[in-house]
């Protein structure tokens, strides 16, 4: 009698206070909330291609074009929720580009991309230029210095160096050494190789042009591109060479010094970047100094007004030329500054 008593006053209790009895008392058989119709919610397992994009084959230098692409998104119940509204993530593709990326609900997919290197075809090798006849730079002897540019990094180590000394019969020695700098940073700077070859007598007593490549590596170290120093500054122990325009100085200074013959810097095509313009400015001061030749494709209006799809057979990035762009596009400049110089 006392349990029943209990119970209802129990009751009388909840209703009063118009709190639900089953928050009070809960019986073992009340249902709990999910069974009363409540859902957990659906976690997000993984994405995958329902459908190929249009285009899947690109040429270095474009970016990634979603037409035609379909994502599904696979949940833990089992829920597949089809053509999702993802956003993707693509820079300009460059040669080791293996896909683009896109995104939904924190989830990540890679899309697969082909990059189509043509430019590197074995036609286009130096091997397959044809010599021409009674070139005025037959038997003419210059010097490259340079890094990944000049040595052909993006052209299997072919630039227009040799290019340029099997279509004229002339002999290019080619100092190039991918990722290095101008400034004496790390064993391979430019300053060092240079100093080395001059020791060493790898450089002949005669030459008919210096060619030094205006480094896109040292680009990233602008807090050390120093100043050009004051014009009866001429002594080549007298610059800083831990810093680019010093390393500048010193060069043209030494082979002006240790040789008759034009002193050429050339810069790279165009790309976008802040601090390679400020290191063209810097070698206008040289040039204005020391007199020298500067072969400037970066500014070049005419020189990189070209086609979209010529760039993309000539360049394996940004920076890096492939055979056809350095036979077809960049020699022909090389040529004729060469020519004129004579």
């Amino acid at each position: 009698m006392r349990k029943i008593m209990t119970v209802l006053l129990s009751a009388l209790l909840c209703a009063g206070m118009a709190i639900p009895f089953a928050s009070c008392h809960q019986a073992a058989d009340t249902p709990t909330a999910i069974e009363q119709g409540e859902t957990k919610e659906a976690k997000l397992l993984y994405l995958e291609i329902a459908k190929q994009p249009d285009k899947t084959v690109y040429a270095p230098g474009e970016r990634f074009d979603a037409k035609g692409l379909e994502v599904t998104a696979v949940y833990d119940d089992g829920t597949i929720e089809e053509k999702v509204p993802f956003t993707v993530t693509s820079s300009a593709f460059q040669y080791y580009t293996k896909g683009a990326t896109i995104t939904y609900k924190n989830k990540v997919l890679t899309i697969p991309v082909q990059i189509n290197l043509e430019g590197n075809r074995e036609e286009y090798d130096v091997k397959n230029m044809e010599q021409i006849e009674n070139s005025p730079l037959a038997g003419k002897t210059y010097y490259f210095l340079g890094s990944s540019v000049t040595y052909g990094e993006g052209a299997e180590g072919q630039s227009m160096a040799d290019f340029l000394a099997k279509k004229h019969g002339c002999t290019a020695i080619k100092n190039a050494v991918s990722g290095t700098t101008l400034m004496v940073y790390g064993k391979d700077s430019y300053v060092t190789r240079l100093n080395a070859d001059l020791e060493s007598g790898k450089i002949p007593e005669k030459l008919d042009g210096f060619i030094c490549q205006l480094s896109t590596n040292d680009k990233s170290k602008k807090d050390k591109f120093g100043e050009v120093t004051a014009d009866d500054v001429r002594s080549p122990s007298a610059f800083d060479t831990a810093t680019t325009f010093g390393a500048i100085e010193y060069i043209v200074a030494t082979i002006q010094n240790e040789y008759d013959c034009p002193v050429i810097f050339y810069t790279n095509s165009y790309f976008k970047d802040a601090n390679y313009p400020k290191m063209i400015e810097g070698l206008d001061a040289i040039q204005k100094k020391y007199h020298i030749e500067v072969l400037d494709l970066y500014r070049d209006e005419a020189f990189n007004d070209i086609s979209k799809e010529d760039y993309a057979r000539y360049m394996r990035d940004d920076i890096h030329p492939m055979k056809l762009g350095y036979r077809d596009w960049w020699l022909p400049a090389f040529e004729k500054i060469l020519i004129d110089l004579l």
